[in-house]
Formats: structure tokens, C-alpha cells, sequence
């Protein structure tokens, strides 16, 4: 991870369609719905790095559904002090035991052995580079449902 981040004012939806741009092949190839939602707010991040972790969110959800129905769901909403973003799928879900160690470096949970091809590193980085830009990062899921990774962007630099 490198410490030389480039931060600047930019578009949400502009953050959205490029990491959809880079990985339209796999979710053409997957079968992949995308539902975009109030995305109109602007963030000031490193759009070389907050694209690589909303890559990471979005490849955990495409490797962990098995829905015909498969969808992805961006959405945003602001408040007095942030720009929330929600990246939403209707996946396999995570183990309501395991949603708080999804984090933590080398775990794989329950899934990820079903699967077999998790490392337990990509969300570890994820949480890592958020901490780096100084965006929260969370999750919250139901088992057989859903899974939805949330970004906080502090909106101090933007007022």
C-alpha cells in the first residue's frame, strides 16, 4: 500500500462508473444488475484508491452469489458530517457470527472455504486503505439475503 495518495474533489457517480467501466467483462460475463441511486454527491478521496477497494467490495459480491437474479445496488445519502455510500448485493450473505471478523487479515469464514479460492486479505487491505483516507468502512448482512458494504466519506473538506 503506498503512503503517496493524491486526494481531490470528485464526483460519486463518477467513482461508480469507473469502477463498473474496469469491471464490466466479469459482471456482463456474470449476469450482473446495477441499480444506481442518488449518487449526485461529491467526496474528496484518491480515486486510485477508493476505486481499488470498491472493485474489491464488488468481486467478493460476484463471487458469492449464486441467485439467478444477481444484483448490485449503489446508493448514496449525505449527512450533516458525511457522504454515505452503500454497495449492496443479494448474495449468499455472511454468517452472522462472522460479519465482525470479515476484516480482519487471512480470515475467510465460512464462504470462503465453500469457495475455495479466498485468501482473507482483500477486505483486510480495504479496511487498511480506508483507514489511510480517513473513510469509515462497514458491513452488514443477513444469511441467504444480502450483503451491504458501506464507505463514510467525512464531508469536513467539502464544506
Amino acid at each position: 500500500m503506498s503512503d503517496d495518495y493524491s486526494i481531490s474533489k470528485t464526483h460519486l457517480e463518477y467513482i461508480v462508473n469507473t469502477v463498473l467501466k474496469k469491471n464490466s467483462k466479469v459482471m456482463i460475463k456474470s449476469k450482473i444488475k446495477v441499480e444506481k441511486r442518488g449518487l449526485d454527491d461529491y467526496v474528496y478521496t484518491d480515486i486510485k484508491w477508493v476505486t481499488f477497494i470498491i472493485s474489491q467490495i464488488i468481486m467478493n459480491s460476484i463471487t458469492y452469489m449464486d441467485k439467478n437474479d444477481k444484483k448490485i445496488v449503489f446508493s448514496s445519502h449525505t449527512s450533516a458530517d458525511n457522504v454515505v455510500l452503500s454497495i449492496k448485493d443479494n448474495g449468499i450473505g455472511i454468517n452472522e457470527s462472522e460479519i465482525d471478523r470479515i476484516f480482519d487479515k487471512g480470515f475467510v469464514g465460512t464462504n470462503g472455504r465453500l469457495v475455495g479460492k479466498s485468501t482473507g486479505f482483500g477486505l483486510y487491505i480495504c479496511k487498511k486503505l480506508c483507514s489511510n483516507l480517513h473513510i469509515g468502512i462497514t458491513a452488514d448482512s443477513k444469511k441467504d439475503e444480502y450483503t451491504d458494504v458501506v464507505l463514510t466519506f467525512p464531508r469536513s473538506k467539502i464544506n
